[in-house]
């Protein structure tokens, strides 16, 4: 479980907004194409294990006070890494998304 601080919490909310919307802030759009190109669609969940190990990364993003403090520790992370958290703010988006979409086909 991750916890934020109301300020944190709007700040979240900006980022998920902007994804919303198809701005993806925290990542350059190569990042994301290099990601999802590696693996074939069905493949590009996050199982359990991973997503408890990346729990810390997600939090440190939260943490870190504006975009290029975020964006500069995305890029020290090692590949894998920075491929599962990408992989995993996707899955967050898609999952929110539908949880607020009220038409279900």
């Amino acid at each position: 479980m991750i916890y934020v601080s109301e300020e944190q919490l709007s700040q979240v909310e900006y980022l998920l907004n902007q994804s919303y919307l198809g701005n993806h802030v925290l990542f350059s759009n190569i990042m994301i194409r290099t990601v999802f190109s590696k693996r074939p669609v069905r493949e590009n969940q996050i199982s359990e294990a991973d997503a408890y190990e990346l729990e810390h990364h997600l939090e440190k993003l939260i943490e870190l006070p504006t975009l290029p403090h975020k964006r500069h520790y995305l890029e020290k992370l090692n590949e894998t890494t920075r491929d599962k958290l990408v992989l995993t703010y996707f899955n967050i988006i898609d999952n929110s998304l539908f949880e607020s979409s009220e038409t279900r086909h």
